[in-house]
């Protein structure tokens, strides 16, 4: 009976400690749950903190007063990312001073910030007066990462912006805003006039008269009834246009009439005016 009962103490002393020993690892697991899971809401937290700065950001450099005052006098690289230091930004929040890589903001820092031309971009050019002008496409790149762990990293976050760099072309001038008057006579088709600062026409056009034919195809030799729109052209007295003119077709009317052509016979005949005016242009 004795020798029972210790065999049953023995029995219970493992069975606390394999109990004691379950309850630690179950404990541990929870521990470690807890922690995974304010980490992960610390993570989520701080992706949205940086969301919402790249935003801020991202409109600060795409107004282009603030985006030529940050840029302008800047070098352009070719293709190589160049560390980018931004020095007008006033700070999303609390946060305030210079932008560059390895800025600290908070729980956060911008391990990278840096800019290029965009490989591939086709370029624009006009001409300002004297002074040349081209259009590039300026990439910025920012990369946060946490400030107490280096290892978590986040995506690159990419602005792209139209600048303007004037000859040699290797530095910003400004940021496109669409405002240069050159650029916008440009882009409409027409001739930027310095003198008086406005849009022109390339060309300057004169109107030298008009003149209409009447004819009837397939009749060269034939009679053609006329309507009478057939005009001459009143400076030249023929159906032409002067010296130094083009004429240019605006109008081909058909305009057909019946005729007879025997007993109880009756056909249709066609005709045509075509009518032109006569343009001079310098």
């Amino acid at each position: 009976m004795k020798s029972q009962i210790f065999k049953n103490k023995a029995f219970s002393l493992i069975e606390l400690m394999v109990a004691v020993v379950i309850l630690g690892i179950i404990s541990a697991s929870v521990a470690t749950g807890f922690t995974s899971l304010f980490q992960r809401k610390v993570q989520i937290v701080t992706e949205s903190e940086i969301h919402n700065i790249q935003n801020a950001i991202s409109s600060y450099l795409r107004n282009n007063a603030s985006c030529s005052a940050e840029l302008s006098g800047k070098t352009l690289p070719r293709r190589t990312w160049t560390d980018l230091k931004l020095t007008r930004y006033k700070g999303f929040g609390d946060w305030a001073g210079i932008l560059k890589s390895n800025s600290n903001l908070g729980k956060m820092k911008i391990k990278t910030l840096s800019i290029r031309r965009k490989p591939g971009s086709l370029e624009d050019r006009f001409k300002d007066g004297i002074t040349n002008y081209k259009i590039y496409i300026a990439q910025i790149k920012i990369q946060f990462a946490m400030s107490n762990l280096e290892s978590k990293i986040f995506s690159p976050f990419y602005i792209e912006l139209p600048i303007f760099a004037k000859s040699p072309y290797t530095k910003i001038e400004s940021c496109y805003s669409g405002t240069k008057l050159p650029y916008f006579c440009q882009t409409l088709g027409l001739a930027y006039d310095s003198y008086r600062n406005m849009c022109k026409p390339q060309h300057q056009c004169f109107l030298r008269g008009f003149y209409s034919r009447e004819y009837c195809p397939g009749r060269i030799k034939g009679y053609c009834r006329q309507s009478g729109s057939d005009k001459r052209n009143p400076i030249t007295n023929w159906y032409s246009c002067p010296s130094g003119a083009s004429n240019i077709k605006v109008g081909l009317y058909s305009n057909n009439y019946r005729e007879g052509c025997g007993k109880k016979c009756t056909r249709v005949v066609q005709r045509r005016i075509e009518s032109y005016i006569c343009m001079q242009c310098n």
